[in-house]
């Protein structure tokens, strides 16, 4: 931004693209007259925004009818920001509905974590379950099959799990207590 003296108003009028005029003279400093002399000096259809932020106005109000002339006054800023707010209110119940949607995600998400802990344990414990079985079983078939054997081990290790983990995370979402305990028993979790 350039601050320019009155006198000099005419010579930088065609250059500007934003004038922000603000002075205490009585009456206006920036006419119509003068914007439609510096009109054909500019570049064809190239805009210029006038913003008069003084009280009484520096900017004939007639400016603002000249093609390319943009005036914003304090009423008319004021009316703009009103309607922003406007706008930007209306939106509120919208923010709050996605704040609230988000904050119910976080807290399903919180609340399956805590059945994490049991879904592991009951993984490793029949993943366990499974390599002792593997282990133990070997004998009866030959090397060739011992890589297929693995593939169905956890194949059916899987299939048996899919259940049993959906369960847990479902009733870890409720609000009452839910059959975790009995997953940890039913499956021998908390004994050797």
């Amino acid at each position: 931004a350039r601050a320019i003296p009155l006198c000099d108003l005419e010579e930088y009028l065609p250059r500007a693209d934003l004038v922000f005029c603000s002075t205490g003279a009585p009456q206006p400093v920036i006419t119509s007259e003068q914007l439609k002399n510096c009109a054909g000096k500019r570049t064809a259809g190239r805009p210029l925004y006038l913003i008069d932020i003084a009280v009484p106005r520096n900017i004939e109000k007639e400016a603002a009818k000249l093609d390319n002339v943009y005036l914003y006054d304090l009423d008319g800023l004021k009316r703009l920001v009103d309607k922003t707010l406007a706008m930007r209110t209306a939106e509120i119940p919208k923010v709050e509905a996605i704040i609230a949607d988000e904050c119910n995600s976080f807290a399903a998400w919180h609340a399956r974590r805590e059945a994490t802990p049991t879904i592991k344990h009951l993984q490793e414990h029949l993943e366990s379950i499974r390599q002792r079985e593997v282990r133990r079983n070997r004998k009866y078939f030959t090397e060739e099959s011992w890589e297929q054997m693995e593939k169905f081990s956890r194949s059916l290790i899987s299939k048996v799990l899919h259940s049993p983990i959906m369960r847990l995370k479902q009733c870890s979402e409720e609000p009452e207590p839910c059959g975790r305990c009995t997953v940890r028993e039913v499956f021998g979790l908390d004994g050797n």
